[in-house]
């Protein structure tokens, strides 16, 4: 995938204070100069680096899900596996804003490229103009949202595959997670959290290794009981996901199937809506 500004994924230098993710994009030379020719969809990338920057602040201090070893009250002899979770609700209310206003803009700037470009062919847009995805196949994008573009923008468009599962498969994803967030509810995460335990035999002292994934158990669940100090803990690591709906038919997958952390949506819906932009200034 192109070059994402601002991104953390891979921490920063020895000595350099940590920006936001508005500062790091307005450093980013090549990203500056959409501001003039795009400012939605600069604004849209200034909120994702908002976003990471945010989660990898906050997500080490925050216990989203800790397991702990701790004596059986039932049975002294024995050790318990369980769960302690804390989540702040208020941080993922103004997390689900930020990802909102960004797939908002993404999705603000396909519509403003087609007006524009209708315009540049000597048409007037109509109510009607925007930028088609569909959920579904090809036959289910509506053309005449494009009417007044020239057939080259058209083919180009096409050639995207704006559909779900398509090539451009993002692009629809970007119209889904709009109409959530303005029609429906506000977007919803979820915190996905692998701990790997390491687990001994009392008799043997022969000892295993075991991966918990942690998805549907509540605060005070029991997840394993063994000898008193047969269980310790090991290696843990948690993504934020984008809760699917049903109503939008999303199941908060890529196009390969399996679940997208909340940073790499933001990163493949914002780089789909920029190389559509692309190709229809290209071809215009």
């Amino acid at each position: 995938m192109e070059d994402f500004p601002g991104s953390f994924a891979h921490g920063l230098p020895n000595g350099i204070r940590r920006l936001s993710g508005a500062e790091l994009v307005r450093q980013d030379p090549a990203w500056r100069q959409m501001q003039d020719f795009q400012p939605k969809l600069f604004r849209a990338v200034e909120l994702a680096r908002e976003y990471e920057s945010q989660e990898q602040h906050y997500r080490p201090v925050l216990d989203w899900v800790r397991l702990h070893v701790e004596p059986d009250p039932d049975d002294l002899s024995k050790d318990v596996l369980i769960l302690r979770d804390r989540v702040d609700e208020r941080l993922l209310r103004d997390w689900a804003l930020l990802v909102g206003d960004a797939m908002h803009n993404a999705r603000s700037a396909l519509d403003h490229t087609v007006h524009e470009l209708i315009g540049t062919n000597g048409e007037q847009p109509t109510r009607d103009s925007a930028f088609p995805t569909a959920r579904g196949t090809e036959q289910k994008v509506n053309a005449e949202k494009l009417k007044g573009t020239s057939a080259a923008v058209r083919a180009a468009v096409k050639a995207l595959e704006p559909w779900q599962g398509g090539k451009g498969h993002w692009l629809w994803v970007v119209t889904a997670l709009d109409n959530i967030d303005k029609h429906r509810v506000r977007l919803a995460f979820f915190n996905e959290w692998g701990q790997d335990i390491r687990v001994s035999d009392p008799l043997t002292g022969a000892t295993r290794t075991e991966s918990i994934m942690i998805t549907d158990q509540r605060n005070g669940d029991v997840l394993r009981k063994g000898s008193r100090g047969s269980i310790a803990l090991s290696q843990g690591s948690g993504a934020m996901f984008l809760s699917s709906t049903e109503s939008d038919h999303w199941d908060g997958n890529g196009p390969e199937g399996y679940p997208q952390p909340v940073s790499i949506v933001l990163q493949e819906c914002i780089m789909a809506c920029k190389r559509a932009i692309d190709a229809m200034r290209a071809a215009a």
